[in-house]
């Protein structure tokens, strides 16, 4: 029952965040928050100062003032991987049901998590150029940090869902399909990012298809732990990750675009491509 009602919490802080994302984005004066980096125009630097209203004075005054270094991102993946890492210590002797194949989706699902953070923590530590004048709202910094906690402690509560006493080696196809499309996607989002860590500060990326792509592939990446969490049943567990999911598509998908409106504003007739984060869709 505690599991449950854990797994339940994570739900639940979910669901809170991605209102709140939603909210941010759809209610006029809360808009400002979501602008970081290079989506802060003077423009609305200076409409902040300058607003009679009381709420957007107030939103205005915590996006100028209640922020933190853009370069604190690298803190989202040193805690991704140090809490995937504490969780090779962790025993799962004695779970809730014993589903062997359940349990190894899990276990995939923790590897992957693990990986992801050793490699993005590896790119902000190398090749990504945070500048120092670069900020961004402590609210960002708040739902990231939320984020990578709840997905990890996700998976340690699936895994003590279905803890079993070694770890399988039984990979179907379908298994292997999956992980060869996280590394794929991994290796594509690492080029992406180092593209945009090759420019000069504020220049237009040279992307084809999507304004955003390594939030594209983002999105690939936590859809490959989506179809792990839930091919075999939908229960609690799924549920939580498809939570994780929802979360991962709607804040990324909302970055992108406030990002494909800047470089519309910026490079007007230069900036020629359709789509900010989904082919074909958005």
């Amino acid at each position: 029952m505690a599991i449950y009602d854990s797994q339940l919490t994570v739900v639940a802080l979910y669901s809170l965040i991605i209102i709140a994302i939603y909210s941010a984005k759809f209610i006029t004066p809360l808009n400002e928050l979501l602008q970081y980096g290079k989506t802060v125009s003077q423009d609305v630097r200076e409409h902040a100062r300058l607003e009679n209203n009381l709420i957007k004075q107030t939103i205005g005054f915590i996006s100028k003032y209640f922020v933190v270094p853009k370069a604190w991102f690298v803190h989202f993946y040193i805690t991704l991987f140090a809490l995937s890492s504490l969780i090779f210590l962790a025993s799962f002797n004695e779970p809730i049901s014993s589903d062997p194949e359940k349990f190894k989706n899990l276990i995939l699902i923790h590897r992957l998590l693990w990986v992801q953070g050793i490699r993005r923590l590896t790119e902000c530590l190398t090749i990504t150029n945070f500048s120092k004048t670069s900020k961004m709202n402590v609210s960002h910094y708040v739902v990231g940090l939320s984020h990578y906690i709840l997905v990890t402690w996700a998976t340690y509560l699936g895994l003590s869902t279905y803890g079993s006493h070694q770890v399988p080696n039984n990979y179907t196809v379908f298994d292997i399909v999956l992980i060869i499309g996280f590394a794929i996607c991994s290796l594509l989002q690492f080029q992406a990012h180092y593209h945009l860590s090759t420019l000069v500060k504020y220049t237009l990326p040279d992307f084809k298809f999507v304004s955003s792509p390594h939030y594209f592939y983002e999105i690939l990446i936590y859809t490959i732990l989506l179809s792990f969490a839930i091919k075999d049943g939908f229960d609690m567990v799924s549920v939580t990750f498809f939570t994780a999911w929802l979360f991962v598509i709607s804040n990324l998908s909302i970055s992108s675009l406030e990002t494909f409106s800047y470089y519309q504003k910026k490079y007007k007739e230069e900036f020629k491509l359709k789509w900010a984060v989904l082919p074909g869709i958005l």
